[in-house]
C-alpha cells in the first residue's frame, strides 16, 4: 500500500533510504510530489496533495513540463565513490574465461565484488549466499562454483562445512590476481 503521506515515509513504513526526493507536482502545483524506488529499483512517483492526483495525472504532466529529472537517478551518497569490479582482458581473453558458462561468470563476478585488494584466498562466499546473490537454487549455485573450479578461476583455500552451532562458508582464492 503506497504511503499517504510524506511523514509515512519516516514511521517505520517505508525507510529513508527508498526516499529519493521531493518536488512540486507538476499537476497540482503543491509541494508533495515524492519520488522513491522499490527494492526491485523501480523508482514511484506519487502526489499526496488533497488534490489526488493519479499517477497518470502526474506522469503526463511531467513529459509536457520541464522537470528535473535528476530526482529519478539512483541516489548517491555525497562524497561516496561508485565501486567497479574490474576484469582484465587478458582474464576474458583466456580460454578458461570463453570456456566458462555466463551464469558461471555472472558467480565469478559476485566472487570478485567481495574482492577488497587484500583479501584474495579469504572471500567469504557460501553456496546459499551465491544462490540468493544470483537467484538461483543451491544446487545451480553449487554447480557454478564447481565450473568456476574446473576452469581453474577460483580455488578453495579452505572448505566450509554447516554446522547448526558454527556455520563456515567456503574461503575462495581468484585465480587471476
Amino acid at each position: 500500500m503506497p504511503p499517504r503521506d510524506v511523514a509515512d515515509f519516516l514511521d517505520g513504513t517505508y525507510d529513508e533510504e527508498t526516499l529519493r526526493g521531493k518536488a512540486d507536482c507538476p499537476n497540482c502545483g503543491v509541494h508533495a510530489l515524492v519520488i522513491s524506488s522499490t527494492s526491485e529499483g523501480r523508482t514511484l512517483i506519487s502526489c499526496f496533495s488533497d488534490e489526488n492526483c493519479s499517477q497518470q495525472d502526474v506522469l503526463s504532466a511531467l513529459s509536457s513540463q520541464d522537470f528535473d529529472l535528476s530526482l529519478l537517478e539512483p541516489p548517491t551518497q555525497q562524497g561516496q565513490q561508485t565501486i567497479f569490479v574490474k576484469i582484465d582482458h587478458t582474464l576474458m581473453n583466456s580460454r578458461s574465461w570463453r570456456r566458462t558458462s555466463p551464469a558461471a561468470r555472472a558467480a565469478y563476478l559476485e566472487l570478485k565484488k567481495r574482492y577488497n585488494g587484500s583479501n584474495n584466498g579469504q572471500i567469504q562466499m557460501s553456496v546459499r549466499e551465491l544462490a540468493c546473490a544470483l537467484s538461483v537454487a543451491k544446487n545451480t549455485a553449487h554447480k557454478y562454483l564447481r565450473e568456476l573450479e574446473n576452469n581453474e578461476l577460483i580455488a578453495a583455500n579452505f572448505r566450509g562445512y554447516f554446522d547448526r552451532t558454527k556455520p563456515q562458508a567456503t574461503l575462495w582464492r581468484l585465480t587471476e590476481l
